[in-house]
């Protein structure tokens, strides 16, 4: 083999490590070799462990649950009131400990960021009496849902705040009066006569019974029907005492017990007139619609007006009340409207400016939950721990009253059937 020179060396050396960067870069650019199912082998052939996945939480689906988990349909951005519901979950389930119930719920809902973090921030919360609180950052978002299932949210009553418990809404009874006069002539004086209205909070109290098998899941749907039982029995409470309070020491006064709401008496089948004679009795009090003239029926009333039909035999509400109106003005349903239980089933029609129906807060709603205790209700006594229960307790002050009774009319005696 003939020696080689220097120069020849120092060339051979060269190509030999640019062919070898050359390869290094081509395998790098490549994808990885696709595996058979069942196969272990890596790229050149050989039995190897698998590439490297993303790591999986083998029991997260199913902690805490009863039968299939449900899937969030969108973890980042849920509907509101779920956070709520899933704190209280979490909260039940920990007893009390809010570190604990951060735990669960990281078991429970692993991307609800949200809940983690508040459930995180309860830390200073210590049980009191048995119960335990929910993170109110969440009570706006259950007020929020609360508030169109309730006629004062629905048809646009005032709400004000009354943080000492107490307020006093100033209400003009008669205003300052105008005339001519002739020239030199003195103009007679007239002044404003002003009044007032006082509210003083009550306490509502509603109580929600939640099985342990809905709080122990952590099925979407599970959530959703948590809230939707405290929603509907907060709206029925509320929505009772707008219309039928008894103005007690302890219980708001109703529209349909307010003296000096303007009445008058049907005693029959209602026609299609009866809308336009209710808006009569309010313009003839100088109310005018400000864009919170609405009705308030119960659904007795409802089949009747849906369908009634003029003597050509066309419905005369029908079309209206399908997109939520009755003629011009929206209408509200609510069974907290009582009817008779006589053979024509009497009942009442209000019809009013819900602006002039003020709403004095002053605790929105302070959640608690029970896992111990009893509870009353249609059926009888309920037993916590006999029952494998929860108790959902939920309490707001409040106090509403009607600026100007003037501005409520109520249609009573109204036949449902006919005898």
């Amino acid at each position: 083999m003939a020696k080689m020179t220097k120069e020849e060396l120092n060339s051979m050396i060269a190509e030999q490590v640019k062919a070898a960067v050359a390869s290094a870069m081509e395998t790098k650019a490549a994808p990885p070799a696709a595996h058979e199912e069942g196969d272990g082998s890596n790229a050149s052939g050989t039995k190897g462990a698998p590439a490297a996945a993303a790591v999986e939480r083998k029991y997260a689906g199913i902690y805490m649950a009863t039968g299939s988990p449900e899937a969030d349909p969108n973890p980042t951005k849920q509907e509101k009131g779920i956070g709520w519901a899933r704190a209280v979950k979490a909260v039940s389930q920990s007893g009390g400990d809010p570190d604990k119930a951060l735990h669960i719920a990281q078991k429970m809902y692993t991307d609800d960021t949200v809940l983690h973090r508040e459930l995180k921030a309860m830390s200073a919360t210590s049980p009191s009496e048995g119960g335990y609180f929910i993170p109110e950052i969440y009570s706006q978002e259950v007020i929020e849902l609360l508030r169109p299932l309730t006629i004062i949210g629905s048809l646009g009553a005032r709400t004000i705040s009354a943080p000492n418990g107490n307020v006093t809404i100033p209400k003009i009874k008669g205003g300052a009066s105008a005339h001519y006069v002739g020239e030199k002539r003195k103009a007679p004086a007239s002044k404003m006569t002003v009044g007032t209205k006082k509210l003083s909070v009550k306490k509502l109290i509603t109580k929600v019974v939640v099985t342990n098998d809905l709080i122990r899941s952590n099925a979407y749907g599970a959530d959703r029907v948590v809230l939707d039982d405290a929603l509907a029995a907060m709206a029925e409470r509320k929505n009772a005492a707008v219309l039928n309070g008894k103005g007690t020491e302890f219980e708001p006064l109703g529209i349909l017990n307010t003296a000096g709401v303007q009445t008058f008496d049907v005693g029959a089948i209602p026609d299609s007139g009866i809308t336009g004679t209710m808006m009569a009795k309010l313009l003839q009090k100088n109310v005018r619609d400000n864009g919170t003239l609405g009705f308030v029926l119960n659904g007795y009333l409802w089949e009747v007006l849906y369908n009634m039909v003029n003597s050509s035999g066309n419905y005369v509400y029908r079309a209206s009340m399908d997109e939520g109106k009755l003629g011009k003005h929206p209408y509200f349903v609510s069974d907290a409207i009582v009817v008779g239980n006589d053979a024509n089933v009497k009942t009442s029609l209000i019809f009013g400016r819900w602006s002039d129906l003020i709403i004095a807060d002053q605790l929105d709603m302070e959640t608690r939950l029970f896992d111990q205790g009893s509870v009353e209700d249609e059926d009888g006594l309920i037993s916590a721990i006999d029952e494998d229960c929860s108790i959902l307790r939920i309490l707001s002050t409040h106090d509403f009253g009607v600026r100007h009774e003037e501005s409520f009319v109520v249609a009573k005696n109204i036949y449902t059937k006919a005898e």
